[in-house]
């Protein structure tokens, strides 16, 4: 007689900011489908800080690869040629 035990899966994320936030994106395209729990632990102690220069032209590729969809670009306001 043997046990059908089912695993549970989880990734935990520590930390935010763009890296943290980036992560748990790709993590959550590639596995939440498959029963996955993905969670992002932030400090609130730690105020938002602004990174615009991390926004290259391949965060575009990043978030078109996992599927997000840019309003500005469904809106007409940046090219997208």
């Amino acid at each position: 007689m043997g046990l059908d035990l089912e695993v549970k899966k989880s990734i935990v994320i520590l930390g935010g900011g763009s890296a943290g936030w980036i992560m748990v994106n790709a993590l959550i395209d590639r596995w939440a489908d498959k029963g996955v729990n993905i969670t992002l632990i932030e400090s609130p102690d730690i105020g938002t800080v602004g990174v615009g220069e991390g926004s290259t032209p391949r965060l575009k590729i990043f978030f078109d690869a996992i599927g997000q969809v840019d309003k500005h670009t469904t809106t007409g306001f940046f090219s997208t040629t």
